[in-house]
């Protein structure tokens, strides 16, 4: 079976399951449990472990990751005192993604908490819990963004639940994500329009820093003694009440805190300007390197021959960044925005209630310079490809022959065209209300300043290609950010080995993600329960096929093999 042809036809494609879009995991996941005190070991992966699904590769790895033992008799505990209850009626697991499991713990006085207990994937679970929470906090005294309300939490484990955790308002509903597809006319008008508003909101503020936010008692004398907002009396209602409750800390990005370097003593902001956010990235990224970092590591794609080359690219990424902040200093603003505005973390109350939506999971927010924040929410986006989004801006429009296709192709190309309007609606509406953001999309080195810091921050873990495509492209659009030279220049036998390389890692990939849709996993790999026995299947066939030197790699769902949250 040739790689490039896997049965992923128009039938399999997500053309034909648009109205079962998966954008993450599901929100909600019910499992029931009475609790003894001799716990079964399948009532303990329930509890403690990751239950929903498997990895098809590296699967205990992945397990242990997201493994987290709290006591649950605590759990109640304090959730009865933060809600003037005297018992928890009920316990039931609800949920759990990549990063957290979520509980819903019914109280003997008729409230309902949600209990958000964060795996140690997550990275430094003391600093993400406390910016969390002081994020959520901020929110709602802000009128920025609806958010549920906090009972109650604790980001160490020095506590009786023995876990960080974080007690909140339990919001029923359904994510956002499972009507998407369908919706047309007034609810996409009302679903757009409170995305937008949100975004409009909490993107107003100007910070005076760039880091992540924290209740002020939570930073240092030295963080508290700094100001909050750039210029509180010109952007800022009620300035005074905020400065007094929220400081600008330290980043809680995974990427700077994944794995070992989390002990790596580097500087992790806040920081001043765009320039020095660049640079501690790639110095914290030669720290890594230097202290051998994942370096014998069987999850990352680097090797040790590619050492000098990923020093020289990061040494690159320094020169670079005292000039890649745009002229107009409002685009370099320090800006809070949603991390991940999927269409899961926006809870609405019921189909034929869309205006009344919740926005979760606030957790790795990072007070970022606007131009490198403001992206596209992944709700909105659309990159299927079946309908072409215009280059100049223009409405997306049907294929003029649509009339005459069968009634099913019809049915799936106007779902498509629905999906690439609403994208178009986004980016049209939010230019409108806000030109920054327009100006920020347009600014030539947008793209490549969106994923740039990741890719700094990853290009051990991920190889030297990605970053190094994103330098070769900040080289070839220098010229329209500045009239002075770019500091450093990729030599016509450099480019061309890259070509080679990128066309290949481009190739691979794409076999890759082919390889995942006709299995059915996510990216990593994880596959729900009830899917397992096929996609394990599926992925054997495939398996037995697999030709190294057409694909361009080797056979990804391999243990071992390279993994996101492993590296």
């Amino acid at each position: 079976m040739p790689l490039q042809s896997l049965p992923l036809s128009l039938a399999s494609s997500p053309v034909r399951n648009l109205l079962h879009l998966k954008y993450g995991k599901p929100y909600l996941s019910r499992h029931e449990h009475t609790l003894s005190p001799c716990m079964s070991d399948a009532l303990e992966k329930q509890l403690y472990g990751h239950s929903t699904g498997e990895w098809l590769y590296n699967n205990l790895q992945q397990h242990a990751l997201r493994y987290t033992s709290f006591d649950i008799e605590a759990l109640k505990e304090a959730a009865c005192r933060s809600a003037g209850a005297r018992h928890c009626t009920s316990f039931t697991k609800i949920g759990e993604g990549s990063y957290n499991k979520i509980f819903l713990l019914e109280l003997d006085n008729g409230v309902k908490i949600t209990a958000r207990i964060p795996s140690p994937v997550v990275g430094n679970l003391e600093l993400s819990v406390a910016s969390e929470v002081a994020t959520m906090a901020y929110l709602r005294d802000s009128h920025a963004a609806n958010v549920p309300k906090v009972f109650s939490w604790s980001n160490t484990e020095a506590n009786p639940v023995k876990w960080p955790y974080i007690l909140m308002e339990y919001v029923p509903g359904i994510p956002l994500q499972q009507i998407w597809a369908k919706i047309r006319g007034v609810p996409t008008a009302q679903a757009l329009g409170r995305i937008i508003t949100t975004t409009l909101l909490t993107s107003r503020p100007a910070f005076s820093q760039i880091g992540s936010l924290y209740f002020k008692a939570d930073v240092s004398p030295e963080l508290q003694a700094r100001p909050l907002f750039a210029d509180p009396e010109r952007n800022v209602v009620d300035a005074e009440h905020f400065s007094q409750k929220y400081r600008i800390g330290p980043i809680t990005d995974r990427q700077w805190w994944r794995g070992a370097r989390r002990h790596v003593d580097a500087d992790r902001g806040p920081w001043p300007n765009t320039e020095s956010y660049i640079v501690a990235a790639a110095r914290l990224e030669q720290q890594c390197i230097s202290q051998g970092i994942d370096m014998e590591s069987p999850y990352v794609r680097s090797r040790h021959e590619d050492i000098p080359e990923i020093q020289k690219l990061l040494d690159r990424c320094i020169a670079a960044a005292p000039y890649l902040a745009p002229s107009d200093p409002r685009l370099s603003k320090p800006t809070l925005l949603h991390p991940d505005l999927s269409g899961s973390n926006i809870i609405i109350a019921a189909e034929d209630n869309i205006r009344e939506q919740k926005i979760i999971d606030w957790q790795g927010t990072t007070v970022g310079p606007f131009f490198m924040e403001c992206m596209v929410p992944p709700v909105v986006v659309y990159s299927y490809g079946v309908i072409e989004r215009p280059s100049d801006g223009s409405i997306p429009k049907l294929p003029d022959n649509i009339d005459s296709l069968p009634v099913d192709e019809q049915e799936d190309l106007r779902t498509h065209f629905s999906l690439a309007g609403k994208h178009w609606a986004y980016l049209s509406h939010m230019a409108a209300h806000e030109p920054l953001f327009g100006q920020a999309w347009d600014l030539p080195h947008w793209r490549v300043m969106s994923g740039l810091i990741q890719r700094i921050t990853r290009c051990w873990a991920n190889g030297p290609v990605e970053l190094r495509q994103s330098l070769i492209d900040l080289e070839d659009c220098w010229p329209e950010i500045l009239s002075s030279p770019c500091p450093f220049q990729f030599s016509p036998d450099e480019r061309a080995r890259h070509d080679m390389e990128f066309a290949a890692y481009t190739h691979y990939m794409s076999v890759t993600d082919n390889l995942k849709a006709f299995v059915g996993c996510d990216d990593d790999g994880w596959v729900s329960n009830k899917d397992l026995d096929v996609a394990q299947q599926r992925m054997e066939e495939v398996k037995q096929v697999w030709d190294a030197e057409d694909a361009k790699g080797p056979f990804p769902f391999t243990d071992g093999a390279h993994c996101y949250f492993l590296t």
